[in-house]
């Protein structure tokens, strides 16, 4: 399955892109790493300064309007275009890569090249937006684990993972490829009786 990310229009000072915040970074905030919580563990119940919407009951990810407001929350925590200015950037990375020397919930970046770290740099910075060139990718999932890569097929490396997908199985992408769809195999419906 490849996809094509749709060329976005130029602009004149880097932007907060929702989009891409929906789909690509605020999916961060519900993943478990070791050693630490999830990040709305903590801030779904408000600690320190952020706090993200709560949840609906048994849902994994936030509806668009939920959504619109963590972003609202979460930008007086982001000087678009610095990085380095951002405290969401600062806080959760390791002190010897340039971070805070605290946060409450855990040093979730050991360094600055961490593919989520760099993913939230090319969001604040604005390198998001594609050159007005086909991105090209090949999504190869691991239905024996939790996770599915995104191969650049020009380079055969992987460019980025997508994790916790419990057994993920069928993929799809929206027309214009702006969203990948990957279906998690335990979530089919049961067998039906004879």
């Amino acid at each position: 399955m490849v996809f094509a990310q749709a060329p976005a229009p130029a602009s004149a000072s880097p932007t907060l892109d929702f989009e891409f915040y929906r789909t690509r970074v605020e999916p961060m905030f519900l993943v478990k790493r070791p050693g630490n919580v999830r990040c709305v563990d903590c801030h779904g119940r408000g600690a320190g300064l952020l706090r993200f919407q709560p949840l609906a009951e048994g849902a994994t990810a936030w509806s668009e309007e939920d959504s619109r407001k963590n972003l609202d929350a979460l930008s007086k925590f982001i000087v678009p275009g610095s990085p380095r200015a951002s405290r969401l950037l600062r806080h959760p990375l390791a002190r010897e890569a340039g971070g805070d020397s605290f946060h409450g919930g855990g040093k979730h970046w050991h360094s600055a090249t961490d593919p989520e770290y760099q993913t939230l740099v090319a969001w604040i910075t604005g390198a998001i937006k594609p050159s007005g060139k086909t991105v090209v990718r090949i999504i190869q999932t691991n239905a024996a684990g939790d996770s599915a890569h995104l191969i650049d097929p020009a380079t055969n490396k992987v460019v980025d993972v997508i994790n916790d997908i419990e057994i993920p199985h069928g993929v799809t992408s929206a027309p214009d490829g702006t969203r990948i769809y990957i279906s998690k195999e335990p979530e089919r419906d049961p067998p039906r009786a004879a």
